[in-house]
């Protein structure tokens, strides 16, 4: 609620997006090009990023854990041409938006998979992985061998008798790795640059290497998700000279709506009959000091992005959250606490987990800064300004700052004049 209370929609500030949507026609505008004849009162599903989308939230009224969506009351405002599908009646529409979310990546990696033997797919998210397992042997037929890594610390949310069978007919083989680790799942896997084709669908980033060493020279590797970096896939290919074809998310194709609709249909019978084990969420923020639940045990990337900031209490690690997630907005953040508390350690990390990571990042003690100077010291002057300047002129922190962060410690002891001109 907070993201679409200041964004105006609901927006990822990670990957950039923020999904799909279904929902209820409402009203039809006269200037609307109803190219697929609805009507007010049908159930219809925007297959376009969230992120192009205006919507409203009141109210969420549900979370669903197993899917990764939410329920809630509100609008939004869809233009001529954002693709709009009619959900057909059979199909369930939280595991159809579930393969929609995937945008045309699917349809795009069955139709490179026709013709090729042995694949590879890398991923944190049980479903995930099925879908493109999925894709992939409806295209490739029942003698490809198509190999699953899954990040051992995924939340397996489906269980049952049904939902084995499934992935003993998709899958040749499982394992179970910490795919942050490429060498140990080279080990696994006993096969480098073995794979013709590989998927990477994981949604951390850091799961890039594994990907690039498993498949052969001249094989096709795919991002599934915006999150991986691809500059780092192709840095990898560079420095152990091997030629790839590397593909990234796609984007719309009209062919991929009935698609993921046919790939649905074929995945629901099984899941029909599986049980949800829900993801337990720890609503209490308390967090007695001395207890080392493994609940505030961080995965190897989040190590690396908080670097050694350790915490024992969940309201930090939920402090820590909130950290990573302002990082990625490029906006003005305001750091409260008592002497000692850590906001230039926070502040850092806000900078070194943002866009501006590799820019100047300057810091200021305000309080140590003359009264009589501040205005020079913060703002800079020209050549000749006043009697004992620098002859050449000097350059102000915030010039110096220019395209990078600044970091205001002890701001509130700056004269108020001086506060309001920063302003």
């Amino acid at each position: 609620m907070d993201i679409v209370i200041r964004r105006g929609k609901l927006h990822n500030p990670v990957t950039d997006t923020g999904g799909v949507v279904y929902g209820i026609v409402e009203e039809i505008g006269s200037e609307y090009h109803n190219k697929k004849g609805l009507k007010p009162g049908d159930e219809v599903i925007c297959n376009a990023s969230l992120a192009a989308i205006p919507l409203y939230i009141s109210r969420i009224t549900k979370i669903d854990m197993a899917y990764s969506q939410i329920e809630a009351e509100g609008y939004a405002i869809l233009f001529d041409e954002f693709p709009v599908v009619k959900p057909p009646k059979d199909v369930p529409i939280d595991l159809l938006l579930f393969a929609y979310d995937e945008s045309g990546t699917l349809y795009a990696v069955s139709r490179e998979a026709k013709g090729k033997r042995n694949f590879l797919v890398v991923g944190n998210n049980l479903l995930t992985n099925l879908l493109f397992g999925c894709a992939i042997r409806s295209a490739a037929g029942p003698d490809a061998q198509v190999v699953c890594l899954l990040d051992k610390k995924s939340d397996i949310i489906f269980k049952g008798d049904s939902l084995d069978e499934l992935l003993n007919e998709v899958f040749t083989k499982i394992h179970y790795v910490n795919i942050l680790r490429p060498v140990e799942c080279l080990q696994r896997l006993n096969a480098e640059g073995h794979y013709d084709m590989s998927v990477n669908c994981a949604n951390i980033p850091g799961a890039e290497t594994v990907n690039i060493l498993a498949t052969r020279y001249g094989g096709t590797v795919f991002f599934a998700n915006l999150i991986n970096n691809y500059n780092i896939a192709v840095y990898i290919t560079e420095s152990i000279s091997r030629q790839l074809t590397i593909r990234c998310a796609e984007g719309y194709l009209e062919e991929y709506d009935e698609f993921d609709i046919d790939l649905v249909r074929r995945l629901a019978s099984y899941l029909r009959t599986a049980t949800v084990v829900t993801p337990d969420v720890e609503d209490n923020v308390d967090y007695p000091l001395g207890r080392s639940g493994s609940g505030l045990a961080m995965p190897h990337y989040r190590k690396s992005l908080v670097e050694d900031f350790i915490c024992e209490s969940r309201a930090m690690a939920n402090v820590l959250d909130e950290i990573l997630s302002v990082a990625k907005y490029d906006c003005n953040v305001l750091i409260t606490g008592e002497t000692g508390t850590g906001k230039e350690k926070i502040a850092t990390l806000i900078q070194k987990n943002s866009a501006r990571k590799m820019q100047p990042f300057v810091k200021i003690n305000c309080a140590s800064i003359s009264k009589n100077l501040i205005e020079s010291e913060l703002f800079g002057y020209e050549k000749g300004s006043f009697t004992g300047a620098n002859p050449s002129g000097k350059k102000g922190y915030f010039e110096l700052a220019d395209n990078g962060t600044i970091f205001l410690d002890e701001v509130g002891e700056l004269p108020m004049d001086v506060q309001a001109k920063l302003l």
